[in-house]
C-alpha cells in the first residue's frame, strides 16, 4: 500500500512540476514584444550596440532551438510547444529588426566599424 501512495505522490509532483512550467510560458507574448521593445530602443540610441546584441542574440537562441530540437528528437520530454515557439521568436525577432532598420536606414551604414 505504502508503494502504490509513493507513486502517486511522485505523479503529483510531476503534475505539478508541468503545470509551473506551463504557467510560465503563459507570458509568451510578453516575452516576445517586451524583447521587441528594448532591440528597437537600442537600434534607435545605438546602431553599434544594437548590431553587436544582434550578432549575438540570433545565433546563441538559434543554437539553443537547434539543440533543443535534436534532443527532443532523440527522446521526448515534457516540453510543451510554447517553449519552441519562444525560441523561434527570440532568435527571429532581433533578425526581423535588423532587416527593418537595415532597409529603413537605406542599408546599414556600419560607420562604427570605420572609427
Amino acid at each position: 500500500h505504502s508503494i502504490h501512495q509513493a507513486c502517486i505522490e511522485v505523479g503529483q509532483k510531476k503534475d505539478k512540476e508541468k503545470s509551473r512550467f506551463i504557467n510560465k510560458m503563459k507570458y509568451l507574448k510578453e516575452i516576445l514584444l517586451l524583447e521587441a521593445i528594448i532591440f528597437i530602443l537600442f537600434w534607435l540610441n545605438d546602431e553599434y550596440l544594437a548590431t553587436m546584441l544582434t550578432f549575438i542574440a540570433v545565433p546563441v537562441f538559434g543554437g539553443i532551438l537547434i539543440v533543443s530540437l535534436i534532443a527532443e528528437r532523440i527522446e521526448k520530454s515534457k516540453i510543451t510547444k510554447d517553449y519552441f515557439y519562444l525560441m523561434v521568436g527570440l532568435a527571429a525577432i532581433p533578425a526581423i529588426i535588423f532587416l527593418v532598420m537595415h532597409y529603413a536606414n537605406g542599408g546599414t551604414s556600419f560607420d562604427w566599424s570605420k572609427e
